[in-house]
């Protein structure tokens, strides 16, 4: 779990853990001052393609190197998030 201030919880996942056939590369990329250099992903389920849900940090800051090899879901746009086997509830929408 990644905490920032004024943020929604984000849920790093190793990439090993997610189904990465399913992901699309994406031209899309921020900076994060934090964190650094952010790649995005799309997902492809079923013939749809849900764009720029899934980013990861390939070289993050130091202190933000934890992240590093682990991809993040924009919760917002996820069926639902369960900790600890608890649904919790989504975020409100935000502006990316």
């Amino acid at each position: 779990m990644l905490f920032e201030p004024g943020q929604p919880i984000r849920y790093y996942l190793p990439i090993a853990d997610t189904r990465v056939e399913l992901l699309r590369p994406s031209d899309t990329t921020t900076r994060c001052p934090y964190k650094g250099l952010a790649n995005y992903n799309s997902v492809e389920v079923g013939g749809k393609l849900f764009k720029d849900v899934v980013w990861s940090y390939r070289a993050p800051t130091l202190e933000s190197g934890k992240i590093a090899g682990m991809v993040a879901f924009y919760n917002e746009q996820v069926d639902a998030i369960f900790v600890g086997g608890e649904e919790v509830p989504k975020p409100q929408n935000r502006r990316r």
